[in-house]
């Protein structure tokens, strides 16, 4: 009896971060409303993080970011992790989590500033445009 109070106690503390991730999931950000024309520089960097890479072009600053977003929450999934988790008695935490990690998604898009550092504009770049482009032609 001991024993097993043990083993669920030691499956209740592993099986977090898989069920957690899961259950929370990540959205992908709203670009239109995180980047607004006329917001400067140090608010974009301010609420979205340091830039990926940064430009100069035509004079003005241009700034390359990359986020990454993770799938959307679920708790059928997150109840999944769970029952696993406490069958393999949290053994499952290994293969779970990394799962949940690496299954994100990634947006790179370039913001330009003008000579006031203000937003001027901002677009995905090539490589995601193509494939949303793609995507597009599939589902049509």
């Amino acid at each position: 009896m001991k024993n097993l109070a043990l083993h669920l106690i030691l499956c209740f503390l592993l099986s977090g971060c898989s069920v957690i991730m899961a259950a929370q999931g990540e959205k992908k950000p709203d670009l239109a409303k995180l980047l607004t024309k006329g917001k400067t520089r140090n608010e974009i960097i301010d609420t979205i993080g340091t830039p990926f890479e940064e430009q100069v072009k035509n004079n003005n600053k241009v700034d390359v970011y990359e986020l990454y977003y993770g799938n959307s929450k679920s708790m059928g999934r997150a109840v999944t992790h769970l029952l696993v988790d406490a069958y393999t008695l949290g053994a499952w935490e290994l293969f779970a989590t990394p799962i949940e990690g690496f299954t994100k998604k990634r947006i790179r898009f370039i913001v330009e500033y003008d000579n006031e550092d203000k937003l001027l504009h901002f677009r995905s770049d090539r490589n995601n445009l193509s494939k949303l482009n793609k995507n597009k032609k599939g589902n049509k």
